[in-house]
């Protein structure tokens, strides 16, 4: 059987221990030195080594030196990823999280990172992504048949819902399941989002419920002026895992992300469904797919700057249980591989990476068998020097999701 690489690697994980801006000015956090020279950058790390509660770090660059302060923020689940907005932090805790799991956390930075409230989504529903529109938040739900109640107009799963910040409740909720390969066992499986102007595109991997993949991925569309479904973008790949757009909002770069196979012990590249796959958001088609065998490995993560997409590629030694990470980049406007660039090849295990201006943030880990330990690192490499810069940041276990400020 073939189980998704995320959802199977928070089982393996467990016994191991361990698009912004450039800006001028550090709003003063508590414990964190503020100056107004300039290029600074700084972000929130979500750390977990997924058997305890997680923590929550705040870096930053400033003059070419690099700081990572852990805000001492306890009781975080164990399994999450952060947002931030409005200058609020949104930790949102999954399904396979300890501690605390299924909800969203929002915490103050500039009140010693109080906790103003938290909202359950539903036990089980597995919430996977949050993004922000106007004053909405929205949350994507991998297991939304785990919440009974959690259902739209017509009875189905609801697969994304709309939750009142203020309140907690719940004012929107949509099903894709009309859209779905009708194989008799629909489950969306929706997961990450973008918002490109006033549509919102939602990954929908469209398994059965034993996590095989017998359909084309899937993009769901919904206008939030409107509150309305707006079909589908069928994607030549399976498994849309992640996903980034263009700074001229006129692509959508989406990483393809293959399945495990637990009879190889492996990550099998040998259909041609997992890589980089670009659509066209004007046509809602498929205008290039650039496939993991071309690639060198599977795809799992994808950003954009203003002239480039960047994303990771990895290969997997299931005897030692150790990745290789590699960052490539292509220009934007790219029709093949023969701009394909190196950005980063220390061949560790990238765990999550982002980009601003100037900077791409690296979070990364090397796993020890012999002490079980992983080795967290923190790198920022300057995009026009192609020098990191500044320490190495060692959290205590791994950072697992960043949040832009």
């Amino acid at each position: 059987m073939k189980l998704v690489f995320r959802q199977l690697m928070f089982v393996f994980c467990l016994g191991f221990v361990s698009c912004g801006e450039i800006l001028s000015l550090i709003p003063e956090i508590p414990g964190i030195s503020s100056s107004s020279s300039s290029p600074n950058s700084q972000l929130f790390i979500f750390a977990t080594n997924y058997t305890s509660s997680g923590q929550l770090y705040h870096a930053t660059v400033n003059n070419n030196k690099t700081t990572l302060t852990n805000s001492g923020v306890t009781l975080l689940g164990s399994s999450a990823i952060i947002r931030q907005n409005n200058d609020l932090i949104y930790v949102l805790h999954d399904a396979s999280s300890s501690v605390s799991s299924d909800n969203v956390q929002i915490i103050d930075p500039a009140q010693n990172y109080k906790t103003l409230a938290q909202y359950s989504v539903g036990n089980g529903t597995n919430p996977k992504d949050i993004v922000f529109f106007e004053d909405r938040a929205f949350i994507s739900l991998y297991f939304p048949d785990n919440q009974p109640t959690n259902i739209d107009s017509n009875g189905n799963p609801a697969d994304l819902v709309e939750i009142n910040l203020s309140t907690g409740n719940i004012v929107n909720r949509w099903s894709f399941f009309d859209f779905l390969n009708d194989d008799g066992d629909k489950n969306a499986n929706a997961d990450q989002m973008v918002i490109v102007g006033n549509i919102l595109y939602v990954c929908l991997q469209d398994f059965q419920s034993d996590f095989t993949a017998n359909a084309p991925g899937l993009i769901g569309r919904i206008d939030l002026t409107t509150n309305e479904m707006l079909g589908m973008i069928e994607l030549q790949g399976r498994n849309p895992f992640h996903l980034a757009v263009s700074p001229d909002e006129k692509k959508l770069f989406v990483a393809d992300l293959v399945l495990f196979d637990l009879t190889e012990q492996d990550f099998d590249l040998s259909p041609p469904y997992g890589g980089l796959e670009i659509v066209d958001l004007e046509t809602q088609t498929t205008i290039a797919f650039f496939h993991d065998n071309d690639l060198g490995g599977f795809i799992d993560r994808v950003r954009t700057s203003e002239d480039f997409v960047y994303f990771t590629i990895s290969t997997f030694d299931s005897e030692n249980f150790d990745f290789f990470s590699k960052i490539l980049r292509l220009a934007l406007d790219a029709e093949d591989l023969s701009g394909l660039e190196i950005v980063d090849e220390k061949n560790t295990d990238i765990r999550d990476m982002v980009i601003d201006e100037k900077y791409l943030w690296i979070s990364r880990r090397k796993i020890n068998t012999a002490t079980g330990l992983s080795d967290p690192q923190i790198e920022v490499l300057d995009l026009e020097t192609f020098e990191f810069l500044g320490d190495i940041l060692e959290p205590l276990v791994p950072g697992m999701s960043f949040a832009k400020i």
